[in-house]
């Protein structure tokens, strides 16, 4: 079963700033796991605010001239002691409908790797 955290992506602390950077954690192989989570981030970076993913990058540029944002950057999955940790960089605010289909495109891709024993929770890179 994949679980993820109800505030990955969405809302953290006082309110101020969304959760960015997420932890996988559970059992897996790092290779696959971080496949996985390369193939999520290109998807991430085709998604705008709306929670829209965009089929290719002229779709997505011409939302971006009608005032549409999308993430600036995602990083490479990076293994910690805990697990492996994701930065999607979104200028400290997530939009609902885009985390959401942030949390969406993290089962697909978790899923179509074989992670079925893993969960996600928001990391605060320390």
């Amino acid at each position: 079963m994949i679980l993820i955290a109800e505030d990955v992506f969405g809302p953290a602390g006082d309110g101020s700033y969304s959760n960015e950077t997420i932890l996988l954690v559970g059992t897996f192989e790092v290779a696959t796991a971080e496949a996985a989570l390369r193939s999520a981030g290109r998807r991430f970076m085709m998604v705008d605010e709306t929670g829209v993913e965009h089929p290719s990058y002229d779709s997505l540029e011409d939302a971006e001239e009608e005032g549409i944002y999308s993430p600036n950057y995602v990083s490479d999955p990076s293994p910690k002691a805990e697990g492996i940790e994701m930065y999607v960089d979104c200028k400290g605010e997530v939009e609902e409908p885009m985390g959401l289909a942030f949390r969406r495109i993290l089962v697909e891709e978790l899923e179509a790797a074989g992670l079925n024993d893993v969960s996600i929770t928001n990391s605060t890179g320390e």
